[in-house]
């Protein structure tokens, strides 16, 4: 019988469950979907505005690299902007 890898996709961790990876909690989805929102619409909603609100939140924080190790830190921005 061949062996079957599990995959999870809720974790528990800081007293809640949060989708596996992410910033996004499990009472969110759940309470979108109270509120008669589809799956899709769930769906589409963190990657437009929640996801583009963690990136501008991380952009406007101190980045210590950039006087630290400029060489790495213009890779890693770089590999930013090629994704």
């Amino acid at each position: 019988m061949p062996v079957v890898a599990v995959k999870t996709y809720i974790e528990y961790r800081n007293d809640a469950y949060w989708v596996e990876g992410t910033r996004i909690s499990l009472d969110s989805i759940a309470y979108a979907f109270q509120q008669g929102l589809s799956p899709e619409s769930i769906v589409q909603s963190f990657p437009d505005a929640y996801l583009a609100a963690e990136e501008a939140a991380f952009d406007a924080m101190p980045q210590p690299l950039q006087s630290s190790d400029l060489v790495l830190y213009n890779k890693l921005m770089a590999a930013k902007a090629a994704k």
